[in-house]
């Protein structure tokens, strides 16, 4: 009962990170570029791209989790009504959303290690939910842009 309780939460709210987010992580060009040094996490670069609100990345992420939690979210509701699904897809179900649950956790201890320890400073971007603008300028120059452009930000 618990577990269809978090379930239902699950979706949930996996459906929201999806609504909330999906505008902003397609990939550009720039982003290519971004790849082609791994953002700088394997091969160490100075260079800075002209990047919108999130990374490449961060992008790969949230991709990431939008594929396992649409697996998990459907293989979860074939599995609470198994009667209304063929023997052969119950039963294939129950390996996918155990393996899809797994790939899932595994990123998010993935992404809990590099928003906290491989990026130095970030662990206080996390608590504070803030970044200076010296940073948004160096990190994010397209939407830092934007931001100004809206008023959200005030002109330096």
């Amino acid at each position: 009962v618990v577990h269809h309780f978090f379930g239902l939460v699950f979706f949930i709210s996996w459906i929201l990170v999806f609504l909330v987010w999906v505008k902003d992580c397609g990939f550009d060009a720039e982003d290519f570029k971004w790849f082609k040094v791994f953002g700088g996490y394997i091969i160490r670069t100075d260079k800075h791209f002209d990047l919108y609100k999130f990374n490449p990345g961060q992008k790969i992420f949230f991709w990431y989790t939008v594929f396992f939690g649409a697996v998990v979210s459907v293989t979860g509701y074939i599995m609470w009504n198994p009667f209304a699904w063929s023997r052969g897809t119950v039963q294939i179900s129950y390996p996918l959303h155990a393996l899809s649950a797994f790939m899932f956790a595994l990123g998010f201890i993935g992404h809990g290690y590099l928003g906290s320890w491989a990026n130095p400073g970030s662990l206080s971007v996390i608590t504070s939910g803030r970044v200076t603008r010296a940073w948004c300028e160096h990190h994010r120059p397209r939407w830092t842009k934007k931001m100004v452009k809206e008023g959200k930000l005030k002109e330096v």
